[in-house]
């Protein structure tokens, strides 16, 4: 998780290293290893990539979240510091994180529904989707969870959440 508030160009911003931090707690109460990088110089952060493509090279059947699928707001626009510790964004991320039976998916569609309603739809943020496997990462949801079949049968349908050997890496 890198939060980058110190840049040289811009004047110093806290909510950056505030929602690399809260964010890092989050995957963290959900089972992820997280690296929590706080202006963070372009050694520490590609360190930290390599890292990542380390520790799940060593871990078969992991998966790493690199975040780069969705962006507090579209190109050309500034996003919204928001209120409080966080940018309005990550807030909002924040609340739909850890709802069991989201699928990441309809995790980042709930939080920019959220986004565009604090903000009177003037921060409209941009999701990208390149991942075509589903993940849950606090737990699929019950029916989906049960295999098709009456209680007691065995048939080898996968039942509960996909979370076991998990590592992350997130780059917000």
């Amino acid at each position: 998780m890198i939060g980058n508030g110190n840049k040289a160009t811009v004047s110093k911003r806290k909510n950056p290293v505030n929602d690399a931090a809260d964010m890092a707690a989050a995957f963290k109460g959900l089972g992820f290893l997280v690296d929590l990088l706080r202006d963070a110089t372009l050694d520490d952060m590609e360190n930290a990539v390599i890292r990542l493509g380390n520790r799940l090279g060593q871990s078969p059947g992991s998966y790493g979240f690199f975040f780069y699928i969705a962006y507090a707001t579209g190109a050309g626009s500034v996003a919204q510091d928001g209120q409080d510790r966080n940018g309005l964004f990550t807030s909002q991320l924040l609340k739909h994180l850890a709802t069991p039976g989201l699928e990441i998916k309809d995790v980042f569609n709930r939080t920019g529904a959220d986004v565009m309603g604090a903000s009177n739809n003037q921060q409209v943020p941009a999701i990208y989707n390149q991942l075509f496997k589903s993940a849950w990462l606090a737990g699929q949801a019950a029916a989906w969870a049960r295999p098709p079949h009456g209680p007691g049968h065995r048939c080898g349908h996968r039942q509960g959440p996909f979370r076991q050997g998990r590592q992350s890496g997130l780059v917000q």
